[in-house]
């Protein structure tokens, strides 16, 4: 039985020196998510990321709505937006910021297809058809076959 319990005890030193190091390597990341970014769209884009991975949702929320102050055109910023609100567990204000850039962009499909579906998971099923209606979709491409199945699973 004594081996058994210095084995115990050296799994536990491993555990516990295996925590501290992911505690450690996890405000690492978190340090290296701060900074300005002013009006630059790919340093924000890079911050929030991280911001996101590292779940400091509210931060990333507030470097995305400024930046998509200055660049309110860029799609990607949007839909980071929107997965930023989801991880804060705010799924409306995630489909408010879809729709918001929708509303500025009509052309972007992809933000068309992700509001839709978080639509379509809200059970908001009619407000969901009437958005992938009025989408302007070619008629070949990812963006034209995403919609369709989108459109599938609604009919």
């Amino acid at each position: 039985m004594g081996a058994i319990s210095a084995w115990r005890c050296s799994m536990r030193r491993v555990f516990l020196a295996l925590v501290a190091a992911l505690l450690c390597g996890a405000r690492a990341i978190a340090k290296d998510c701060q900074g300005s970014c002013g009006e630059d769209a790919d340093c924000a884009r890079e911050a929030a990321t991280c911001l996101v991975d590292a779940g400091r949702h509210l931060e990333a929320i507030e470097v995305l709505g400024d930046a998509l102050q200055a660049h309110p055109a860029d799609g990607s910023l949007a839909r980071l937006l929107a997965k930023a609100y989801l991880g804060a567990g705010n799924s409306m204000w995630a489909i408010n910021a879809l729709l918001a850039h929708h509303a500025a962009e009509p052309d972007d499909l992809e933000t068309v297809a992700w509001a839709a579906w978080l639509l379509m998971q809200e059970s908001a099923l009619d407000q969901a058809e009437h958005l992938l209606e009025s989408a302007q979709a070619p008629d070949k491409g990812p963006d034209a076959e995403r919609l369709e199945l989108l459109a599938l699973i609604l009919a």
